[in-house]
């Protein structure tokens, strides 16, 4: 008996280890046979309108646009690297294989679970392996890699805002190795490593520029974050433990050499499978360069035992590809659009009319916390509960004495009103507010007291966790992945307190409608879903949703639920799919996430918006320094926003939200409310305004120009600054408040 429970066994961990071997599950079915053909297409003008002209070049499987107006083009091998070159001997210098690539790969090796990459020069280019045709308004180009039996087309089309790229995941074919990850167009938006102003937008938090270097290093650096944030179904603690929390909130990027040419791209779909890939410093290569990468296929960190006491992580590959097209517009940029500001106008342009009707904005944006469940004992043996720490009457105290010394309107989210209060894990906290926090009729009374003040009051609903694994959503492994709080300590996973999962992808629309019924029942203005609003997530229970797929169709029919109802739709830090039907966003991104490669901030998301959606800053009481959030907030007009509770309890000194810090209603007060009153006037100066300029004077130094005339200058650095207005000192600001005729 014992001798079969052994082979047994042994049988059972040989299953497990070939399993992790391979570590890519099933194969997509998807996937078509691997049929290459080659020629088509001769070099010719594809398309071409009033403004562009798409060229092909067949010699290289390239394309280029070409800026009729003036002049400028943009291929996917750079202009100036199309031209020959040779060197002193006479003889042809051959361009780096980067250059000539279209496409970059990294694919999976099913045998050793290994990424491999592959580029479309030295794979296919070279030798010929691809194949061209004709389509309305451009040309499709198939890269075929022979040695990996992988093929991938892409569509590359003309219209009235430029180049487009389209890669379709049911059209990739697959045979052997399986698609990981595809760099898209790496050389478009490109400049020389030598240019002397040119720069690289990235859409790092607000925003950030990458200035170019040229070094003789054969790798350079690299900058790469994932558009919508991370997927919280890839294990990540060991990886952002850490790092910043600012994430890529919208999916856009570009190169510029200010007042001559530039390049904006906008990821209009797939966006929530793909990243943003910045490289420079390679002498070699010449060029400074950001691009789209397209994730094709997600992934699960697993850890193994290997013996006793001993575990390795491997990843587990989703057998399924991401669901959603990648597609991809290039707009040439000239004169004074050519920079970070005139991509941002770009962008706001596609966001919303110019002639809309301004929006409301307030000079303060005010969050409560409700409670948060803490850990307690009877007897020694222990449980958790609910701490109040704003209960609602003391909510209505803090809003009536607000609106006492401010005198003017202000808005009021509650967050952690529900069942555990910001505790994850709770399931939209049960729909109802616990008597400990005041209940239905708190609610009423707090609402009549804010209305009385001219604000508006929204409840936030977290749609995204649950504290059952039964009704989880699936990771990448096709199982369900525990989440945790941070350790306060050590910024690891605090497995010591319960796990909670997110919810499954096909439920969302139907809990979101019970919050919005919830809402409507007690009278609210608005609904909140902060936490679905800059979360984006896989859920490999059902294709369509691998990759983060649907994640726009998703929260479109949740915020038309709640338009429907007649409530107004906040979010918190929010990504781009949560900004139309936005009526405003609180702790909007003020700073990038400052990686070493990052040299200067700028306000991107806040040009972008402003105007369109009302944004606040990050709580100013939570900030590590909250001179430079009031600074951000002057730059472009932004409201200041603050995140408070009423009774300080010492529990919370080991709880991970930064909130705690800083957050006590008593200990705030005073100073929040002389920042609000010197704030005041310059705020109401550019309210309802939209940024007409940005441009950086130095580095620190900033000046943002708004469409009613109004100046501001900001002197982030150290040392003082002469602006055309006069000498800034150090951590300060200016108005020039001169309206022009």
């Amino acid at each position: 008996m014992k001798s079969v429970c052994k082979r047994l066994s042994l049988l059972l961990l040989c299953g497990l280890l070939a399993l992790s071997a391979t570590g890519c599950g099933r194969r997509a079915e998807a996937s078509l046979p691997y049929a290459p053909e080659t020629g088509g297409l001769s070099s010719a003008t594809v398309a071409e309108n009033g403004d562009y002209a798409l060229l092909y070049d067949a010699t290289r499987a390239a394309v280029t646009l070409l800026d009729k107006a003036t002049g400028n083009r943009f291929g996917t091998t750079p202009a100036a690297a199309q031209e020959p070159v040779v060197d002193e001997y006479g003889i042809p210098v051959k361009n780096h294989p980067r250059l000539e690539s279209p496409l970059l790969l990294e694919y999976i090796t099913p045998d050793t679970n290994v990424i491999n990459a592959a580029t479309a020069y030295t794979d296919c280019i070279s030798g010929g392996h691809f194949a061209a045709a004709q389509i309305p308004n451009g040309v499709r180009v198939t890269y075929y890699f022979d040695s990996l039996r992988i093929a991938v087309p892409v569509e590359y089309t003309l219209s009235d805002k430029g180049l487009t790229l389209t890669l379709r995941p049911e059209e990739i074919q697959e045979e052997d190795a399986l698609l990981y990850q595809i760099t898209v167009a790496p050389m478009l938006c490109a400049i020389s490593n030598t240019s002397p102003d040119g720069y690289l937008f990235v859409p790092s938090g607000s925003g950030a520029l990458i200035y170019p270097q040229d070094t003789e290093s054969t790798l350079g650096q690299t900058y790469t974050t994932p558009l919508s944030g991370d997927d919280p179904q890839i294990d990540l603690h060991y990886q952002t433990a850490f790092a910043s929390t600012q994430a890529a909130r919208l999916p856009v990027f570009g190169s510029a050499e200010p007042g001559r040419a530039g390049l904006c791209a906008v990821v209009e779909q797939g966006a929530e499978a793909a990243l943003v890939s910045a490289q420079t410093g390679i002498r070699r290569l010449g060029y400074t360069s950001v691009c789209a990468v397209w994730r094709l296929r997600s992934y699960q960190n697993i850890l193994h035992r290997v013996g006793l006491g001993k575990r390795t992580e491997r990843q587990y590959y989703a057998a399924d590809k991401a669901a959603e097209p990648l597609r991809i517009t290039y707009t040439p940029l000239s004169g004074e659009n050519a920079g970070y500001a005139g991509m941002a106008r770009l962008y706001r342009d596609r966001l919303a009319d110019e002639t809309a009707a301004p929006v409301r904005e307030n000079l303060l944006s005010l969050r409560l916390i409700g409670g948060v469940t803490v850990d307690e004992d009877f007897l020694g043996v222990p449980y958790r509960k609910l701490l109040a720490l704003t209960p609602l009457r003391d909510a209505q105290t803090i809003v009536s004495e607000i609106a006492e010394n401010l005198g003017q309107p202000f808005d009021l989210l509650l967050t952690g009103y529900g069942a555990g209060g910001i505790t994850p894990g709770y399931g939209a906290g049960g729909y109802k507010i616990p008597a400990s926090l005041g209940g239905k009729r708190g609610l009423r009374a707090l609402s009549d007291a804010l209305h009385a003040a001219g604000g508006k009051l929204y409840f936030e609903f977290d749609l995204l966790t649950r504290s059952s694994r039964s009704g989880a959503a699936y990771a990448a492994g096709n199982s369900v992945l525990p989440l945790y709080s941070l350790d306060i300590a050590t910024r690891m996973d605090d497995t010591k307190t319960p796990a909670f999962y997110l919810n499954r992808r096909d439920r969302l629309p139907a809990l979101a409608q019970k919050a919005v019924d919830r809402a409507q029942d007690w009278s609210l203005d608005g609904v909140c879903f902060g936490s679905l609003s800059n979360t984006a997530y896989s859920d490999y229970r059902a294709a369509a949703y691998a990759g983060r797929g649907g994640t726009v169709a998703d929260y479109a029919q949740i915020a038309a639920a709640a338009q429907a109802a007649g409530l107004v739709l906040a979010a918190v830090d929010a990504n781009a799919y949560a900004l139309d039907g936005a009526s405003r966003v609180f702790a909007a991104p003020i700073a990038s996430e400052r990686a070493d490669l990052l040299a200067e901030d700028v306000p991107f998301y806040e040009i972008a918006l402003k105007g369109v959606v009302p944004l606040a800053t990050p709580a100013v009481n939570a900030a590590s320094d909250p001179r430079r959030t009031l600074l951000k907030a002057a730059e472009t007009g932004m409201s200041l926003g603050y995140t408070l509770y009423h009774t300080f309890d010492k529990r919370l000194i080991f709880e991970p939200e930064t909130e705690f810090f800083g957050g006590e209603y008593a200990s705030v007060r005073d100073g929040m409310l002389s920042a609000l009153k010197a704030y005041a006037a310059d705020f109401a100066a550019v309210a309802e305004t939209r940024v007409r300029d940005s441009r950086l004077l130095a580095p620190g130094v900033h000046e943002t120009v708004f469409e009613n005339g109004v100046t501001v200058y900001v002197n982030y650095s150290d040392a003082p600054f002469e602006t055309p207005a006069g000498a800034l000192e150090p951590l300060q600001y200016r108005f020039e408040k001169e309206v022009a005729e």
